[in-house]
């Protein structure tokens, strides 16, 4: 009896059947001098982490991408996380990260003393023990409403930092996370946190250290309601309109930070003092706060 063999048997047994390379949980792989470690692969999810490069050491800006594409295996990750030690003792000079990002872990820029500029985008949820430890250059900082929780040491020895800032009116709990901020000067840095929530600040656990002003606009504000603000964009005058009794307009950038305060006269402001950009104009008026975004031209 004749045995049947198939084209595909045929093709494996000479090798001329082509297989598309893939890679294990665990593998890494590298790209535009970055290296990735992959944590998922399956039909739902593809997805690394940033690891440390030991061949090719990071110096510079560096800027990490929401996916990423291996050219062995074409096939594309979402970066979720900068890995443990990733950028330990590298001379890079600004980091900016993806909102895929979830965790930054323990000992990410660990002496990164060249670190000036760093974003932490409102998707992480954690950042790992002596993360920032010793980056001396950082000036300025925002810990973003998602963060739950940070790890001791964490911002230890930035001896930089002249402003933190928050719009979570919660803060972290800090009780079994030692040291976060030694070595941080707690005067001159100031410390903003979302309006109101100045005294939860003064009563927690090693927040109450700084000195604290509440000039942010919280996460949490953002009640609307049908106003009228035109021209939008705008050059010199805002008009506000089917509001009543306005008693004063704060002016806050993108990223929350209290830029400046007006009184409307008629209903209407003078802008021209702003630099171009993107805003959020927090309007209290009766006693209620509205938020609205308007862009300077």
């Amino acid at each position: 009896m004749a045995t049947t063999i198939s084209v595909e048997a045929k093709q494996m047994s000479t090798g001329l059947l082509k297989t598309t390379p893939t890679l294990a949980v665990g593998d890494s792989f590298t790209v535009n001098g970055i290296n990735y470690q992959v944590t998922a692969e399956s039909v739902t999810a593809n997805e690394v982490i940033v690891r440390e490069n030991l061949t090719n050491f990071y110096t510079g800006a560096i800027v990490i991408p929401t996916t990423v594409t291996n050219s062995a295996t074409n096939i594309s990750y979402t970066v979720t996380a900068v890995g443990d030690a990733a950028f330990f003792g590298r001379a890079i000079t600004s980091i900016s990260i993806p909102n895929t990002v979830r965790t930054i872990g323990e000992s990410a820029f660990f002496t990164c003393n060249s670190l000036a500029t760093v974003n932490i985008p409102n998707s992480i949820t954690s950042i790992g023990k002596s993360a920032f430890y010793s980056c001396n250059a950082i000036q300025s900082l925002t810990i973003p409403k998602s963060v739950q929780s940070i790890g001791t040491l964490a911002f230890y020895g930035c001896q930089s930092l002249v402003n933190i800032y928050t719009d979570n009116p919660t803060p972290v709990d800090l009780t079994n996370s030692a040291n976060v901020f030694f070595g941080v000067p707690e005067n001159p840095c100031t410390l903003h946190v979302p309006t109101g929530s100045k005294a939860a600040y003064q009563a927690a656990n090693q927040w109450q250290d700084f000195l604290i002003v509440d000039d942010v606009l919280a996460a949490t504000e953002t009640k609307t309601k049908n106003i009228s603000i035109y021209p939008n964009p705008a050059k010199d005058f805002i008009r506000i309109d089917h509001l009543k009794n306005i008693s004063q307009i704060s002016i806050y950038d993108v990223n929350g930070r209290l830029v400046g305060k007006e009184k409307a006269v008629n209903n209407q402001i003078n802008v021209s003092k702003y630099p171009v950009g993107n805003y959020i104009l927090n309007i209290l008026a009766d006693g209620e706060s509205y938020s609205s975004k308007v862009i300077k031209k």
